[in-house]
């Protein structure tokens, strides 16, 4: 949440825009994700790769209802098609990839880990 909450600041800060206007969804986001630590587990991909599909639905919502609706206009279908749709795909998709690259570099850690614990045993 804290992590949210200084990025999305950071973001607000160097884009010029409102302040605080990121910093509360990714604020909101960090919590929704935070709670499901607990439910986490490494080795399978579906969980994480949910939770980044919601959180990049939460955020372009969040987006849509403060950057659009409240300006009229209203064009959701073709805010969906050209904006929504595409940053989804490469969101998962880099989500995809840079989970799979931390997974395998968290292997090897822990087998290098047990190693070097049997070593000393």
């Amino acid at each position: 949440m804290a992590t949210g909450f200084f990025c999305g600041l950071l973001l607000d800060i160097f884009s010029g825009g409102v302040l605080c206007f990121y910093a509360l969804i990714y604020m909101y986001i960090g919590y929704l994700n935070g709670i499901l630590t607990n439910v986490f587990v490494h080795e399978t991909i579906i969980l994480p790769m949910l939770v980044c599909l919601v959180s990049e639905l939460l955020y372009q919502a969040y987006q849509y209802i403060f950057g659009f609706f409240i300006q009229n206009k209203l064009q959701f279908v073709a805010y969906f098609k050209q904006i929504v749709m595409p940053e989804l795909v490469l969101t998962v998709t880099a989500a995809l990839l840079g989970y799979y690259v931390i997974l395998q570099i968290n292997q090897a850690l822990e087998r290098a880990e047990q190693k070097g614990a049997k070593r000393f045993a």
